[in-house]
Order: structure tokens, then C-alpha cells, then sequence
């Protein structure tokens, strides 16, 4: 096999983008088939517990997406930790536009080899549909962004054993990379605790749907999971 440069991985990467914007089977884009509610409903169970949207939005362990269609890629100020791989696309002059943010939802890893975002992806066509409609309406400022999955004060303020967490650490480490990388597998290292407790939580209540999450948490006391979050929030997300 050939070797190729960076540069020419990156041209690669930035024709594959073209190509699944042009191609987007399933999407529609017509405005009137979409179903605001059931978008805020995703929005809600993928996303909220990252992202903030709408009136007020700002940086939370994923930058706002305010304004992100038109944007370039890794182009929102002041938000420090997007990964290498969208940062180069961004200076390569990537932005956003509706397909390839359906796109990059569809399938993040292989959209975007390298990114960090932690999410495996939405394969439901007329629900990606939906998602993309709203979080476009959202960002335009035409909707308020509702925080999605909340969990008692009481329950966020377990403080975690770090010590704990890293003997708890061993199961995770057979699917999730301790470096922080990503190759079809979220990260979940330097993520807040908060964010943390409140992803494993909305597993455990099944707001968050995949089937091997859902049981492993479903596993975990409370404080375990609050152990565990102490534990990869240690780690350095900038450094990676």
C-alpha cells in the first residue's frame, strides 16, 4: 500500500466529507418533514449533557453550537479543546452545513478520524433528520435549549475516590483508550465529573440507550460511578 503524506490524507479526508454531504442517504431536507419535538428529544438524550444551544449557550466539555452552521470547523472562540484532526480540517477552510453535520452524526470516527467527541453516533435516518433540523433552529436563536437528563444536587455532590476509580478503571479500559484517543470508542478521560456522573446516570435510567453502557452502569452504585469519574477526570483532555 502506498504511503500518503498528511496533507494528502487530509485532501482524502475533506473529499470523503464531500462525497457523504452530496450522498447523505435517507436525509430529507425539507423543512416541513421535520418534527421539532422529537429533535429537542434527542437533543436532550445525546447531546445536552455536552453541548449547551440556544438563548444563553456557552462552552461545556463540547463547545456551543450558537451559529455553527456557516462555521468553520474548530471555529468557535474561545473553546480550547477540540481535537488536532477537526482543528486542521478547520484551517484546511472546513465548515459546517447541514448535511455534513448529519454526516458527522451519523458517524463521528469516520468522519472525523481523531476526533474526541463522545459519541458513537445516531444511524436512525428520519431521527438524525430531526436532530440536525433542531439543533439548526436552536443555534439560529429560535429556540431555547432545555437542559436535558437531570440528576439530584445530592447525587452530583458524591465526591469520587480517585484511588477507588482507578481499580474500577479496568473494565472500562478493555473498550475506552486511558490516552484519550478515539477509533469508534468515545473518550471519556478529562471529561468534568459532573458530565461524567450525569452521562453514566442517564444510562443507567436508559435516557441513553446503548446496550452494553446501559448494563454496565446499570451495574454501578452510585458512588462507584462518582469514583470512577474522579478517576478520568484526572487525566489531562488539552494534553492529548
Amino acid at each position: 500500500m502506498p504511503f500518503l503524506s498528511a496533507s494528502a490524507l487530509r485532501r482524502a479526508a475533506l473529499a470523503v466529507m464531500t462525497v457523504m454531504t452530496v450522498l447523505a442517504p435517507g436525509m430529507a431536507w425539507a423543512h416541513e418533514e421535520r418534527h421539532a419535538a422529537r429533535g429537542a428529544e434527542l437533543w436532550a438524550a445525546h447531546c445536552a449533557m455536552c453541548h449547551e444551544v440556544g438563548h444563553g449557550g456557552a462552552h461545556h466539555l463540547g463547545p456551543h453550537l450558537n451559529g455553527l452552521i456557516g462555521r468553520r470547523y474548530a471555529g468557535a472562540a474561545g473553546f480550547e479543546g477540540y481535537s488536532p484532526a477537526l482543528r486542521r480540517l478547520g484551517e484546511e477552510g472546513a465548515h459546517w452545513d447541514e448535511a455534513r453535520l448529519a454526516a458527522f452524526l451519523r458517524d463521528p470516527y469516520r468522519m472525523v478520524p481523531g476526533t474526541r467527541m463522545g459519541f458513537g453516533g445516531l444511524d436512525e435516518a428520519p431521527d438524525l433528520d430531526h436532530l440536525v433540523a433542531w439543533l439548526v433552529q436552536a443555534g439560529a436563536g429560535d429556540a431555547v435549549a432545555e437542559p436535558g437528563f437531570r440528576l439530584p444536587p445530592g447525587v452530583l455532590a458524591i465526591e469520587g475516590d480517585r484511588e477507588w476509580g482507578e481499580y474500577l478503571s479496568a473494565e472500562c479500559a478493555t473498550c475506552h483508550r486511558r490516552d484519550g484517543s478515539a477509533d469508534g470508542i468515545p473518550a471519556i478521560t478529562g471529561w468534568p465529573e459532573t458530565s461524567f456522573v450525569t452521562v453514566m446516570h442517564a444510562y443507567r435510567a436508559g435516557v441513553r440507550t446503548n446496550p452494553t453502557m446501559k448494563m454496565i452502569a446499570g451495574r454501578l452504585s452510585d458512588d462507584e460511578i462518582a469514583a470512577l469519574a474522579a478517576h478520568f477526570a484526572g487525566f489531562d483532555r488539552t494534553a492529548q
